[in-house]
């Protein structure tokens, strides 16, 4: 199916809303491939924008939310829980410049509480 603003879906429906699995595609370019409820992105999906980064894991309600993997642009990962589209709970960011860990807790985006560090970013 595609829409009036470019944007294209291939999966299933109910209710003429995306439901079961599918695949959404941006007119920018940004791809999801995974789970749909009620319109909506739910359940186990991957993300991967148009500018280069992806996301792997748990979306609810259409946001990013549960444990998943991000990969920045730059090569960075984030692997841990999320709430809301940010880092929030335990998790591990990895810089792949340096190849140094950090791991801790996250709130709304910052790391609050750190728990092991293997090497300073640099």
């Amino acid at each position: 199916y595609t829409f009036d603003n470019g944007d294209t879906y291939q999966g299933t429906f109910k209710d003429e809303l995306f439901h079961g699995r599918g695949v959404w595609t941006t007119s920018e370019g940004d791809r999801y491939e995974g789970d749909f409820r009620k319109g909506r992105r739910s359940g186990k999906g991957k993300l991967m924008t148009c500018s280069g980064s992806t996301y792997e894991g748990d979306w609810s309600n259409d946001e990013i939310s549960g444990f998943g993997t991000y990969t920045l642009l730059n090569g960075d990962v984030y692997v841990g829980q999320f709430r809301k589209g940010l880092f929030d709970g335990f998790g591990e960011y990895t810089f792949k410049s340096t190849r140094g860990k950090i791991s801790g807790i996250f709130k709304q985006g910052k790391l609050v509480s750190v728990r092991s560090k293997d090497s300073e970013p640099s």
